[in-house]
């Protein structure tokens, strides 16, 4: 099974070591990473430290393509920035957080919980055993979140789609501004 895996660290430096570790040893009997970007939230906004793309195949043909770096794409854009204050109020209003995760898409968990100058990993792996791949993070405070991949896929195209509206209207409106500073 294809999962996206969010891995966020208590120590930020920890991060870069545990990301490091993943290039190296990238496949075994029970995962194999397909690819990882490392992502810091710098003042409310998702950067991308690092990324790698292994060159793995996927089972799923549905799944071909930069996966990752859409998903980091989308989180480092508006909508990213967007989904960060939508979900920070939903946690905020007296809500489980843990209903909150439950509920929640990648774009939305990692937009509202990767906290000021908190890093995480975010990896797409092919893998028989979930236990293995979390065990690559031995020895680190962390926290993990996956996702089913064909899943965060639609996500990442309903997205994009939605992000690629909201630029067209930008456009119109920046002409409709233009136009009656002109006539004005």
């Amino acid at each position: 099974m294809e999962n996206v895996v969010m891995t966020t660290f208590a120590v930020e430096s920890e991060a870069y070591e545990a990301f490091t570790a993943l290039k190296n040893k990238a496949v075994n009997d029970d995962y194999t990473l397909i690819a990882a970007a490392i992502v810091k939230n710098e003042g409310g906004r998702i950067v991308v430290q690092d990324s790698f793309d292994t060159g793995a195949t996927f089972n799923n043909d549905t799944l071909k393509g930069g996966l990752i770096g859409a998903v980091v794409g989308i989180l480092g854009g508006p909508i990213g920035v967007l989904l960060g204050g939508a979900a920070g109020l939903m946690i905020g209003n007296d809500m489980d957080v843990s209903d909150a995760v439950d509920n929640s898409s990648v774009l939305e968990y990692v937009s509202g919980n990767l906290g000021q100058n908190q890093v995480a990993v975010i990896s797409l792996v092919q893998e028989s055993n979930e236990s293995a791949f979390d065990a690559a993070f031995a020895g680190y405070r962390v926290t993990f979140m996956r996702w089913d991949a064909t899943e965060i896929a639609k996500e990442v195209e309903h997205a994009a789609a939605v992000q690629k509206q909201m630029a067209k209207e930008a456009r119109k409106r920046l002409r409709e501004a233009r136009r009656a500073a002109r006539q004005g």
